[in-house]
């Protein structure tokens, strides 16, 4: 049977949200985001996931028997939803770099 994750409140220490990491290799932060935060990224995200193919991928070799048959690649993704979003001050994102 698979080990479940912990999950954490907001609020919770980010140490120990870090050791259960290192521990169980994941763990679930509740309410991470906020509702229009979710809603943003969707609307941002859409345009982009409704430009790509099913199955859209540039190895023949591997194709779908990797990929799978109900997938989508989307490379770059932050780039093309964080253009323009920087707040004052704030530094260069390292695909900026």
């Amino acid at each position: 049977m698979a080990q479940q994750l912990s999950s954490f409140p907001v609020g919770t220490p980010i140490e120990e949200i870090v050791a259960t990491i290192a521990r169980d290799g994941g763990a679930i932060a509740n309410d991470f985001l906020s509702p229009d935060t979710i809603d943003e990224l969707v609307r941002d995200m859409t345009p982009h996931l409704e430009a790509v193919d099913w199955c859209n991928t540039d190895d023949d070799q591997l194709g779908d028997k990797f990929f799978g048959f109900r997938t989508k690649r989307l490379h770059g993704l932050p780039r093309k939803i964080c253009a323009g979003r920087r707040h004052p001050g704030s530094p260069d994102p390292p695909w900026n770099e």
